[in-house]
């Protein structure tokens, strides 16, 4: 494997890895730490993503900061859009919520300030699979 080849596997020679760390690095030391190597994640997402990336991740940090607020404005934890309501009226707080329980818990709080549209993106953007399942799902 030359440089920055990817095998068919999809991984990248460690040396390969070593010089972009030794070229993106920078050293960084305080009074509690030893001088070290280290990358800024503002680099990392300058170099790896285009401006449209970037654009997109803005949004949906955007989306999460007003989800946030809302369920601060209503007296809500975090882990509301993973409960579950039982039939006793008790709320079970599941790992993982699908995408579309996701999306209903939040529109179900009916904020005017978040779209169902920047909604589904988030929730498709944070969604993974499991490999048993071809469903998607976000994680707690």
């Amino acid at each position: 494997m030359g440089a920055f080849e990817v095998s068919a596997a999809g991984l990248v020679d460690k040396s390969v890895l070593e010089e972009l760390f030794e070229m993106l690095s920078h050293k960084f030391s305080s009074e509690e730490t030893d001088e070290v190597k280290v990358i800024s994640l503002k680099v990392i997402q300058k170099k790896f993503f285009s401006a449209n990336e970037n654009i997109g991740m803005a949004r949906h940090y955007h989306t999460l900061s007003k989800i946030r607020a809302l369920l601060l404005e209503k007296g809500l934890k975090a882990d509301y859009p993973f409960k579950e309501q039982s039939g006793a009226g008790k709320a079970t707080v599941m790992m993982r919520a699908s995408v579309t329980a996701f999306v209903e818990r939040i529109l179900d709080l009916k904020s005017s300030n978040i779209s169902e549209k920047a909604l589904q993106q988030l929730a498709q953007f944070l969604s993974v699979c499991s490999e048993k399942s071809e469903t998607p799902f976000i994680s707690l």
